[in-house]
This record gives C-alpha cells, sequence and structure tokens, in this order.
C-alpha cells in the first residue's frame, strides 16, 4: 500500500509514516508494519526488533498467520488511541468556549437601528404569569393586524424564549398557556398570518421602554442598511449567542461591515490553535476550536478574530481560487465571454445579425418598433407573428431565398428566447414557403465515375486532385473538412509503420461541433482509394495542406475532368452535375450498399440522426445516374474504369521512381515498350 498514489498523496499533504517490527510486541515473527496517520503522533508506535531474540521463519502455514496483528501490538493501537482521545479531551475542556445563547445580531441590529414608535397601550386587569402575558401581547397584535386585512408575513421579536418557541411549533403543554396559543393560531388561520418569531433581549427591546416610564431610545448605527441579499443571509445566521458575544460581534459588525460577503472556507482557517494545549495534554496538530477537516469554524470565532486579522479600512479579499484546477481553468477561460442565446459558427452569426438589422428597420417603416413589439414584457406575440408573416411574403415576392426568412425567425428567437415557441404562425408560412420550393439534395456520385476522375486526374498528372477526391469519397467527408486539413491531421498507415489498415483524418472544426461530439474523425478503409492517398499526400509536410489552392479551383479542376468524360459539368445540363458535394452522399450510399448497416453508415458520417442520413443515401440516383447521361459519357466512365488497373500499376511505378507528376502524362501516352 506505500507505493500507492493516495498513499504518497496522504504524505504530501502532511500525513505520517512509521513502521514497526511485531517481534517487539510480542510476535514470534520478525514481521514488519507500516502505518499512516494525520493528527496523531505515530512516531511512538515505532520499534525496531532489538537483534535479541529469535524468530520462525515465515513460511507454509505460518504465512497467512503472521499477518494478524499479536495480542501486544493491538493492545498497544487501542492505548495508542485511547491516549489521543483523552488528549483531546482535555484541550477541549480547557480551552473550550462556551457560546450558546439566545441572542442574534440581527435582532439586536434592528430593535437598536431602527426607528420605533408606541402604537398602542394597555393595563393587564389581574396578575398572570410573565408568559402568559407576552403570549396575550402577541395575540393583540395579530388582532390588531387581522383588522386591517390580514395576509401578511408577520416578523415578531420577543423577549420570552417560551413564548417565541410555542410560536414556532403552535402548541404548548403548559395548560396556561394553551387556550392563549390556540386562540393565536385560530386567528393566523382565519386572516392568513404568518408568524416569524424571534428572540429580541429585554435590554434592547423597545416595547419595555414604556412599561418601564421610559423614554425610546435614539436610534443607533444599522448594521444590515444596503447589505446585499447574501450578506443579510450570513448575518441572520450569527444566532444562538450569549450576551457578552453578541455585543462582541456587533462592534466588529459595525468597525468592518463588509466582513459579511466574505465566503467562509474552511482550508483558509486550518491552522495551529491560537491558545496551545499543555505539553501534557499531547499537543495535536489539529485545531480543536476549528475541528477535524470537513468541519467548519465557527462564525463567532471568525468574527472577533477578524479585529485583528482583516483591516479596517477596504474589502477583504474574496474570489479566491479554492484550487488549483480553479486557478488552471480561469487561465484557459481568459478572453473568453459568454454571449447570449445558442453558440453558431462566426459567419453564422453574422448573417442573423444582418437579416435582424434588415427586419428592424422594416417593421419601422411599417408604424413599429422593435423594442415594443419583441423586447417588452411580456412581449406582443400575436403582433410579432403578424409581422413576421407579411414580412415573409414581402420576401417571397422579391425572389429572395428560403434562409433570409427562416435565419430572421432564428434571429428573433436568439434575442429574445422567451418567443421561441410562440412563433409557430410564422414557422408554418416557412413551411408552406418550402412546399413549393422544396430543397434539392446533391446527387450521389456512383463508384464508377470517382475511378474514373481518379484515372482521369492520373493521366493528366493531378495527384493532389485524385486524393482529394478519393479522401472525401471514401472516408464521408464534407469538402470543406478536406480542404482546410493540414497533412499532420491526416494518418496513414504508412505514418505508424502499417500497423494500421486504414487512415484517419481529424476534424478540427465538426459543422455539427455544437451538437454532438466535439472531437470528429473521418476514417478511410478502401484499399485501392489508400493507395490513392498515400501517393498524393504520403510526401507532404506536416504544415502543408491537403489541398494548397482555393476550392475554386478545386472546383473548376472537377468541372474540367467531368467535360473531358464526357458528363454533365454546367448547372443547366441534364441530369444534374455532379460537384464536390457529391462525393459524400456517393461514398454513403456505396458503404450502405456494401454493409446494409444503417448504424455504420451514421457513425462514419457522423450524422446526428438516421433522419438526416437518409437526405444522403440514395440508391436508386445513383445507381440510374449512368442511364441517364449520353451513351458517349457513360462509355467513357466504363472506359476509364477498365483502364484504372493499368493505370493504377504505372502510377505505383512512377512514385517509386520518383517521377514528377507532370512527365505522368508523357509516359502514360507512350506506347507498353518505349515506356520500359
Amino acid at each position: 500500500m506505500r507505493w500507492l498514489a493516495e498513499w504518497r498523496s496522504l504524505l504530501e499533504m502532511g500525513a505520517r509514516e512509521v513502521w514497526l517490527s511485531s517481534c517487539m510486541y510480542g510476535s514470534i515473527h520478525q514481521k514488519e508494519f507500516a502505518f499512516i496517520g494525520a493528527n496523531m503522533q505515530v512516531q511512538w508506535l515505532h520499534r525496531a526488533c532489538s537483534r535479541d531474540h529469535h524468530h520462525v521463519k515465515i513460511e507454509g502455514a505460518w504465512t497467512k498467520a503472521s499477518a494478524v496483528y499479536c495480542e501486544g501490538l493491538a493492545w498497544t493501537l487501542a492505548q495508542f488511541f485511547r491516549d489521543h482521545l483523552q488528549a483531546r479531551k482535555s484541550f477541549e475542556e480547557r480551552v473550550s468556549l462556551r457560546a450558546a445563547g439566545l441572542e442574534d445580531a440581527l435582532c439586536n441590529d434592528l430593535c437598536l437601528g431602527l426607528e420605533w414608535r408606541v402604537v398602542d397601550d394597555w393595563f393587564w386587569r389581574f396578575p398572570v404569569h410573565i408568559n402568559v402575558l407576552e403570549a396575550q401581547a402577541v395575540l393583540r397584535l395579530l388582532r390588531r393586524l387581522a383588522y386591517d386585512g390580514g395576509d401578511l408575513r408577520v416578523p415578531l421579536m420577543v423577549d420570552s424564549q417560551v413564548v417565541r418557541c410555542c410560536l414556532t411549533r403552535g402548541r404548548s403543554s403548559a395548560a396556561s398557556l394553551r387556550g392563549v396559543m390556540k386562540k393565536i393560531a385560530s386567528v393566523a388561520l382565519a386572516f392568513g398570518l404568518y408568524v416569524g418569531a424571534r428572540f429580541a433581549p429585554t435590554r434592547l427591546n423597545p416595547a419595555d421602554y414604556p412599561t418601564r416610564c421610559s423614554r425610546l431610545p435614539a436610534r443607533c448605527r444599522l448594521i444590515s442598511k444596503g447589505l446585499s441579499a447574501a450578506a443579510l443571509t450570513h448575518l441572520a445566521s450569527v444566532c444562538q449567542l450569549r450576551r457578552w458575544i453578541s455585543n462582541w460581534c456587533r462592534l466588529v459588525l459595525l468597525l468592518h461591515p463588509n466582513i459579511l460577503d466574505f465566503r467562509l472556507d474552511v482550508s483558509c482557517f486550518r491552522s495551529y490553535p491560537l491558545l496551545p494545549a499543555l505539553e501534557s495534554e499531547w499537543t495535536l496538530d489539529f485545531d480543536s476550536t476549528l475541528g477535524y477537516p470537513g468541519e467548519g469554524p465557527h462564525l463567532l470565532w471568525i468574527l472577533l478574530c477578524s479585529v485583528v486579522a482583516l483591516p479596517v479600512r477596504g474589502a477583504p479579499p474574496v474570489g479566491v481560487s479554492r484550487s488549483h484546477g480553479d486557478d488552471l481553468r480561469k487561465k484557459q477561460r481568459a478572453g473568453i465571454v459568454l454571449d447570449d442565446g445558442r453558440r453558431v459558427t462566426k459567419n453564422t452569426s453574422l448573417t442573423r445579425e444582418w437579416l435582424l438589422d434588415r427586419f428592424v428597420k422594416w417593421i419601422e417603416g411599417k408604424g413599429h418598433s422593435f423594442q415594443t413589439v419583441v423586447m417588452a414584457s411580456p412581449p406582443e406575440t400575436d403582433l410579432l407573428n403578424a409581422l413576421l408573416v407579411e414580412f415573409g411574403r414581402s420576401l417571397f415576392e422579391e425572389g429572395k431565398p428560403y434562409y433570409h426568412f427562416s435565419e430572421t425567425i432564428n434571429s428573433i428567437t436568439s434575442k429574445r428566447p422567451l418567443v421561441r415557441r410562440s412563433l409557430q404562425q410564422a414557422w408554418d408560412l416557412a413551411f408552406m414557403w418550402g412546399s413549393h420550393e422544396p430543397a434539392e439534395h446533391h446527387v450521389a456520385m456512383p463508384f464508377q465515375i470517382l475511378v474514373a476522375l481518379i484515372s482521369a486526374a492520373w493521366y493528366w498528372g493531378w495527384e493532389r486532385e485524385a486524393a482529394v477526391f478519393a479522401l472525401a469519397w471514401g472516408a464521408l467527408l464534407r469538402i470543406g473538412e478536406v480542404v482546410e486539413a493540414l497533412r499532420a491531421d491526416l494518418i496513414l498507415p504508412s505514418d505508424v509503420s502499417y500497423t494500421n489498415s486504414f487512415a484517419l483524418l481529424r476534424i478540427l472544426e465538426p459543422k455539427t461541433r455544437f451538437r454532438a461530439a466535439r472531437h470528429q474523425a473521418g476514417k478511410l478503409e478502401h484499399a485501392d482509394l489508400l493507395y490513392v492517398v498515400q501517393i498524393g499526400f504520403g510526401k507532404l509536410k506536416p504544415w502543408e495542406r491537403l489541398w494548397p489552392l482555393s476550392s475554386s479551383t478545386l472546383r473548376s479542376r472537377l468541372s474540367k475532368l467531368l467535360t473531358k468524360l464526357g458528363l454533365p459539368s454546367k448547372p443547366q445540363d441534364s441530369p444534374k452535375p455532379m460537384t464536390l458535394a457529391s462525393f459524400r452522399p456517393g461514398g454513403a450510399t456505396h458503404l450502405m450498399n456494401l454493409t446494409e448497416s444503417a448504424e455504420l453508415v451514421r457513425r462514419r458520417g457522423r450524422w446526428a440522426s438516421f433522419r438526416i442520413m437518409e437526405i444522403y443515401l440514395q440508391e436508386v440516383s445513383a445507381s440510374t445516374y449512368l442511364n441517364l447521361v449520353a451513351p458517349q459519357a457513360k462509355q467513357n466512365v466504363l472506359l476509364a474504369c477498365a483502364v484504372f488497373p493499368v493505370i493504377f500499376k504505372q502510377v505505383m511505378k512512377f512514385s517509386a521512381s520518383k517521377i514528377p507528376p507532370s512527365a505522368w502524362f508523357f509516359l502514360l501516352t507512350q506506347p507498353a515498350k518505349r515506356r520500359q
């Protein structure tokens, strides 16, 4: 156990360890035990073998028996704990402070600091016990409040602890008080009076001055005036004090009222006792006035010590971190501002701000104000829905795209989340708009066209383009994820000495990073496509981009390859041409046809739900696409697929011989004998 991290952590925090030989306590074996102790004199247990006696060798049947504490050691441990407990008890008896009482700082402050006046006085007809008179005074007060209408919370201060406890319980076992308590309960129940009784000492109770024919004293400085809710809570918790202690508390608070904002942290106050114990009492390392770890110090002791520990002027230190982890997180969060609403990308945020500004100007032209319609409390949801519907129709008539209307609604809900579930009328118009202009999904690229594109790209010496196409199609990647990636983000089998049979691409900023996993990666397992990616990216430096040029250049080169194969390449062509967004649905459709596992496809494609994944699965369109293009284009694609193995072998040789891609076209167009 001495090699465990927990044992070493205890030693670092101040615990002590000791070892002893059990033979010195009556055992027949030289068995050594290690002990660890906190706040105890464990060094007193240390006993090394004196070497003046014989031992029984630990083996066979003695192995298990030797690990048990012998009777002498068990007796010594028992005496060890007994002596420490007695020392702690003796120390507590000598330095303990009797602080329990009835007074509290808040009630004393109100009695001295508020401006009181006499509103009622009377004489008792016959002598009764003082507790009964106090209870009848409470009954008289409740009746007066009932005449004024009732339904109140009544903070009540009495100088009779008996009456206060009876009011708290609502009953009394004393026959003399039982009748008065029933009347009090009846009046409180009938008129909705909620009584909160607190104890006020007789010397400070303003209601006792007229009974002694004395004038009410002038009010003193009010400590609780201007305090925060947290500070008032702390002040109310300073209760059950003796008279002299409550006086000291008031003095400390008058000198330094900001001490109430100080959060109690036990670890900050753990120290040796201010009144050291006697040596005969075995002074322990813990402070008896503070308790064991996990027990908090008494607030009274902190208040008394604050006169010396804290300056009179200036606020006490607040916001002090309680652990090194808090300091580390604080440094990591430096400069981060938590904005309102849900987190979106920067481009989406800028778009929403622009659309919201346009909507604000539009409603101002209609004679309305954004503050009165949206930001009012409560907001005018009916008027807001009507304005959004009218605004959406105007956008539709102007020929604006659908996202202008949908993102306008999202910008309003992010600005005022309260109306998020109250804009159903506006969303109904958006759904109606979408039904007339259904979204067109990207065409899924069949594997035949991918192979043809790779063959044509290699034929022209475009090794980078071929690798980008293979990686995006095989790993189900968005084209932007490939364009923004570095070589260091791509892990090929050659990077790990071919201990892996697949490639991984780390995605730095996933599209779904705010809704799904923050760390995502694309996986490529196709053996042929792995070679294509290896040829295109294997020789790059870690800091180089996989695609060094712009996205428009990559889009232009894909269009040239499609044109060379005779496939549609312009938006107006029929059928719909392939684009850079066709690789991801094409790879997903092909993987679905191979495995018939929807969960595997969803996980590889990193889709949040099956509903979103089904948008990309286009088995029919991918299978019938070649039948829709021109016959010559279909023949070109199939011919390129047929010659792919031949080109593949040649490119592997070119790559091994370090022949530059600019010479591939010349070498591939030469006859086979001449190439050799």
